[in-house]
């Protein structure tokens, strides 16, 4: 019995040795291990988060979700041979893995189609304002309602004016005048003409009709009242006498308006003026006449925006001979408009916009990307022109390159983040240099 006590403590005090040997032979090697690293080993530079690139810590770290960071090698920053910052070199795999697609820039002649709304308007050179020459009283009123057709010429209403058939007696004594001097001599004939003369001119500057005037010539009798006629074909919009009311040569009488060609006022935003040109071919589609579309051209385009609808109105002139198209009806308008010749595209796809530049991403060759600053000009069908930036064969990406630019811009910020570093090791080469000559000066 106690043999084999003492059997055990032996054996059970052999083990304790043998783990405590084995134990410090573990930490002596693990403690070789991690200060030894293998010759060529790669140091990284820092490291990234791997749900969120834009933060990074110079240690091995884990995210919230208890994720390692991922580290970055120098090499991971380089983009080749290539000195512009944020090059991005991706092999073949990946490139197809992120669906990254190039198109080349192209010459094209751009066009684009605008739609938009516009009101009719009245012709302002068919609109006439109707007004008396001399003072008087309205005697009768021939036409009487607004929307009449009226004929160039036709009698609106009668006046009588007191200083007019004073002046009808002066023309009709001028007439008796010359044909009682018929048989004197040419100095008086003569200026019985002139005096005829005089006083016919003075009826036909208060704007009294040939055939009123001629009728006075022959009947040698003056009239009570005079007419006022209209001065074009067209609709009276608007009558603004009464019979007996007094006017003057300031009372505004008839509106008339001839309505057989009409203007359709469309509205066009301020990025849209480039496109719109005097001469531009509009159809013109209005609501409530089954018609089909209208054709007309643009006549003139306005120079004032406006202020609450940043739009600026251009004008288009319409035929309108049955008058079925009226002033105040609502249009749709559509103009195309082409650029003047070729310009240099590329799909509008393929721009980045930062809110304070634009910009591109560029296939030097196969799997090599650079960002490229592009200044753009017109934009029309899924297309940009541009002005400065690109040359014509080049190859932009249009697809995946989101993914391409933020692995650009986490590059880009990486080195600007390794530029101190750099800097301060130049400096304090340049310094140990410095110091290092100037105590062989003091040996010396």
């Amino acid at each position: 019995m106690a043999f084999r006590t003492v059997l055990f403590i032996v054996v059970f005090s052999l083990g304790l040795l043998a783990g405590y040997l084995g134990r410090g032979y573990f930490f002596v090697e693990q403690k070789a291990t991690s200060t030894s690293p293998t010759v060529g080993e790669r140091k990284p530079l820092f490291y990234r988060n791997p749900m969120n690139p834009a933060i990074t810590s110079p240690v091995p770290a884990k995210d919230e979700m208890g994720m390692d960071y991922i580290p970055v090698y120098p090499e991971d920053l380089q983009g080749g041979t290539s000195t512009t910052p944020g090059t991005v070199v991706i092999d073949p795999v990946t490139m197809q893995k992120m669906g990254v697609r190039t198109q080349k820039v192209s010459m094209k002649e751009l066009s684009k189609e605008i739609t938009t709304y516009g009101i009719v308007s009245t012709d302002e050179d068919g609109l006439f304002m109707v007004h008396a020459k001399f003072n008087g009283w309205v005697e009768d009123i021939k036409v009487k309602r607004t929307g009449d057709w009226v004929k160039k010429g036709e009698v609106l209403l009668y006046v009588y004016s007191p200083e007019i058939v004073t002046a009808e007696a002066e023309f009709i004594m001028a007439l008796r005048n010359l044909s009682a001097v018929s048989e004197g001599s040419k100095e008086v004939i003569k200026d019985a003409k002139a005096l005829l003369m005089a006083s016919k001119k003075r009826l036909e500057l208060f704007g009294l009709p040939d055939w009123f005037i001629e009728d006075l010539k022959k009947t040698k009798i003056t009239k009570k009242v005079v007419p006022i006629e209209a001065p074009a074909d067209g609709i009276v919009t608007k009558i603004r006498v009464r019979p007996k009311s007094f006017i003057t040569p300031k009372t505004i009488l008839y509106e008339i308006a001839d309505l057989r060609t009409v203007w359709v006022l469309a509205s066009f935003f301020e990025e849209e003026l480039p496109w719109i040109k005097v001469g531009n071919r509009a159809l013109i589609e209005i609501k409530g006449i089954n018609k089909g579309k209208f054709e007309g051209k643009i006549d003139y385009i306005y120079p004032v925006v406006d202020k609450k609808t940043r739009t600026v109105n251009a004008r288009i002139i319409l035929k309108n001979p049955d008058l079925t198209i009226r002033p105040g009806m609502y249009a749709t308008v559509t103009v195309h408009s082409a650029a003047h010749g070729e310009v240099l595209v590329i799909p509008k796809e393929a721009v980045l916009r930062t809110g304070k530049h634009e910009h591109v991403f560029v296939m030097r060759e196969p799997g090599k990307f650079e960002p490229r600053a592009v200044s753009l000009g017109l934009e029309a069908n899924d297309l940009v022109e541009v002005l400065k930036g690109l040359s014509h064969g080049e190859e932009v990406v249009v697809s995946g390159q989101f993914l391409i630019d933020s692995e650009s811009s986490l590059k880009e910020a990486a080195l600007k983040m390794m530029e101190p570093t750099a800097n301060k090791k130049a400096g304090n080469m340049k310094m140990h240099h410095h110091m290092k000559n100037h105590a062989s000066n003091m040996k010396d």
